[in-house]
């Protein structure tokens, strides 16, 4: 009897755990954006905030991390999530040069803008675009490339390296 009770406090905790697991472990990530990362065969690796990097090695050898995030923002009937990559960096604020150049890119580009933003000391100029939260396979797969080769090549002609 005191072994059935035994084996029976093991299996309740054990169950208990794997629950506690399951429930735990939910990922923050959106399964839309999975669902259509997986239906363009796209391969990514999922980070602990729900976001994903997809990296792109592109012509030449080079290569590129974009982030596709997993939260979204809603305006009226809109939802939309951030696919973006970086294409300079530096310790201080852009150059008037840098600044025009990537003004002057982005009336060029049919979807996405540069944009700069700010961490702990270091500037950023990123390559965004705002797409649908419900965007499909093939069209995600467009923007992520898109948004891989134009970071790249900003990166390349102003810091002349391949970091990002």
């Amino acid at each position: 009897m005191r072994r059935t009770v035994g084996m029976t406090l093991v299996l309740v905790v054990a169950a208990s755990l794997i629950a506690v697991a399951q429930v735990g472990g939910k990922t923050k990530a959106d399964p839309r954006l999975r669902r259509a990362l997986n239906d363009a065969s796209l391969k990514f690796t999922e980070k602990s905030n729900g976001d994903f990097s997809l990296h792109f090695t592109l012509e030449g050898g080079r290569t590129h991390v974009v982030v596709a995030e997993s939260k979204t923002e809603k305006l009226g009937v809109i939802e939309v999530r951030e696919v973006w990559a970086i294409g300079w960096k530096g310790k201080r604020e852009p150059s008037a040069t840098v600044a025009n150049k990537l003004l002057r890119d982005n009336a060029r580009k049919k979807v996405g803008a540069w944009q700069l933003n700010q961490e702990d000391g270091t500037y950023f100029a990123l390559f965004n675009v705002k797409v649908s939260a419900d965007t499909d396979g093939n069209a995600l797969k467009t923007i992520v490339f898109g948004v891989a080769n134009t970071a790249d090549e900003m990166e390349k002609d102003l810091l002349d390296s391949d970091d990002f």
